[in-house]
């Protein structure tokens, strides 16, 4: 049985600690820009430049390097059309080349354009105005264009303050394609809605094999394959050189191309897993929830309400459970996220739908968030192990701990003792929960879950001070599938009704 499952039927997923994350690719955020009309971008090319003797790694760069060029932006003018672009940063290879992809509605044609560079201290300095693309006849792009991407390159010779590319017109690329040793190189195709170039569904069946980039002309394309894999890609090939490299697995692959990355996306099963909210108040959140890396499940840029969210749950029954204790209620949610590319996503946004949003952060399940900060898995399992818990307590006779089985509680406090110091003195004791008076007397107070563990361990005859302890808290990652399945063994947990829920930490900026 695999250890996935193992955890599922025995109902606590309390010792993976901190997982690195759902296993899937993916690369930068992507916003996307407003569209006028409403209408869709259905064509699209690419735009380069290369920097030439203007490029501040080339030893013989002709401007002086406190006045180097730190930016490059591309500006289009034509019909229903003006627009400037920022550029990405591609590679340093002799030069150093920028580019970005160019998507357009149907109704938009291209008639003139300017490469404009900002240089350190001096502010943006421009190029001659471009009414050429590909070649000397070509007056303008639209939509029926084959072009795939046109480069020009940095001359430095300047007319009237403004520097003249070295071709008016540009280098032409019209074909580009990703090649798997031993099968038929396939287009990468333009997809205009996503501005990304992608060759999808590439079967990958023998190892061994290598895949490539192929282009033609002279655009700096298929040379910058391997230096422009974002990380997650590069952990999914090893070897190769420039435009090649072998892929460690067979599988399905997408591989797509975007302004200043390519990435590799291995197909992977689809899965669901929860990640936790954690508000510093009360008050139902606003905030929304934006994911990608696969199908942006949640929506485009800002995504989806975290209230609105299918299957969310707020998790604390608004405030009878208070995590980490204190004087006021935070609420947190519990949110479902798909992970396993293409259907689900890999990386993750919280924003308020205006100017705030937090840093990106791989979908980690079984992990508590806040506003800021990593992922928290010590605190995620620890907030599972209380609602775990209370699930038992309000299942039992007049939702008392007090009338919790001699079976449950022993299960219980195995689970406790096993957690090590930091987990229960950070996350679990200081816990408080609204529950019976302590004395016996009529009426509720917070009762701290230090109390509760103790109670649970009276039942138990059980010493809360003995017991072997496990730390996973300094340890977690020395643990392997085998060793997690031996401290279950010896916790010994229970089949009794669980709660599996993660709560996230975030300080609410509302």
């Amino acid at each position: 049985m695999k250890v996935k499952h193992l955890f599922s039927v025995i109902g606590l997923g309390l010792f993976a600690l901190a997982a690195a994350g759902a296993g899937v690719i993916g690369g930068s955020v992507k916003k996307a820009n407003s569209v006028e009309a409403d209408a869709p971008n259905t064509w699209m090319f690419r735009a380069q430049l290369d920097l030439g003797e203007a490029s501040p790694n080339y030893e013989h760069c002709v401007i002086e390097e406190e006045h180097a060029v730190d930016g490059v932006q591309f500006h289009i003018w034509g019909a229903n059309l003006d627009k400037t672009f920022d550029a990405a940063y591609m590679e340093f290879d002799t030069f150093d080349y920028y580019g970005v992809n160019v998507a357009l509605r149907d109704d938009q044609t291209i008639t003139g354009a300017q490469w404009i560079l900002h240089q350190k201290d001096v502010g943006y300095k421009y190029s001659t105005d471009l009414n050429q693309f590909g070649d000397d006849a070509t007056d303008h792009l639209d939509k029926d264009t084959t072009i795939v991407a046109i480069q020009w390159q940095y001359n430095h010779n300047w007319v009237d303050g403004k520097w003249t590319p070295y071709k008016d017109w540009g280098e032409p690329c019209f074909t580009l394609q990703m090649h798997i040793d031993g099968q038929e190189a396939v287009d990468m195709v333009k997809e205009p809605a996503n501005g990304v170039f992608a060759a999808r569904n590439m079967v990958h069946s023998v190892n061994g094999k290598w895949i490539e980039m192929i282009s033609d002309g002279s655009v700096h394309l298929k040379y910058a394959f391997k230096e422009m894999l974002d990380e997650d890609s590069a952990a999914l090939v090893h070897g190769g050189n420039d435009q090649w490299t072998y892929l460690n697995d067979t599988g399905t692959y997408d591989v797509i191309f975007d302004n200043d990355h390519t990435y590799i996306k291995k197909h992977q099963a689809t899965d669901t897993v929860y990640i936790y909210y954690v508000l510093e108040n009360g008050t139902p959140t606003n905030d929304y929830i934006y994911s990608w890396g696969g199908s942006e499940q949640f929506g485009s840029w800002p995504g989806t309400k975290v209230t609105s969210v299918e299957g969310v749950k707020e998790v604390t029954n608004n405030g009878v459970i208070r995590f980490q204790g204190g004087e006021s209620t935070k609420l947190i949610y519990k949110i479902p996220v798909k992970t396993g590319y293409p259907v689900g996503d890999s990386k993750f946004k919280f924003n308020n739908n205006d100017t705030m949003e937090t840093d990106a952060r791989p979908i980690s399940g079984h992990n508590a968030y806040w506003w800021s900060g990593d992922a928290n898995g010590l605190a995620g399992y620890s907030l599972e192990f209380i609602l775990q818990v209370e699930a038992i307590r309000n299942a039992a006779e007049d939702h008392s701990v007090c009338n919790i089985s001699q079976e449950s509680a022993t299960s219980l406090v195995n689970t406790y003792l096993s957690l090590g110091n930091e987990m229960q003195q950070t996350y679990i004791d200081c816990t408080t929960v609204y529950t019976h008076k302590r004395d016996g007397s009529d009426g509720n107070e917070y009762v701290s879950y230090r109390f509760v563990i103790e109670e649970l361990a009276r039942i138990a005859n059980i010493e809360l001070g003995s017991g072997s302890r496990v730390d996973l808290s300094s340890n977690y990652e020395k643990y392997n599938a085998t060793t997690l399945i031996a401290i279950i063994s010896v916790v010994a947990i229970s089949s009794v009704l669980v709660v599996t829920l993660v709560l996230v930490k975030r300080r609410q900026h509302n």
